[in-house]
């Protein structure tokens, strides 16, 4: 049996909001919205990767199973961009947040 791993977001209360809208209208459960915003950013828009500062904690949390596989591509990228698994992925979820 594959080995999953579980990364946890912490978002703000509006940060949360803007993903639970975005998942809605996309008739997904959150966790499968944010999963195929990662793998789509990962594979569609690879130029959008940078490193960034380190962020502060937030209110809430999110944690979401991704199997062998995808952590495997996920921490490919981490590496790459000497940032960590959540940061990562909160910065491709919420690229387009400062935009609404």
């Amino acid at each position: 049996m594959e080995k999953s791993s579980k990364v946890a977001l912490y978002v703000n209360d509006d940060e949360y909001r803007y993903i639970t809208d975005n998942a809605t209208k996309n008739f997904l459960p959150n966790t499968a919205y944010i999963k195929n915003r990662v793998f789509n950013s990962i594979e569609n828009n690879p130029e959008l990767f940078e490193p960034k500062k380190k962020e502060k904690k937030r209110l809430k949390v999110i944690a979401i199973s991704f199997n062998k596989n995808e952590i495997e591509k996920i921490d490919e990228l981490v590496t790459k961009l000497n940032t960590n698994r959540s940061a990562l992925i909160k910065k491709i979820v919420l690229k387009d947040y400062s935009n609404e």
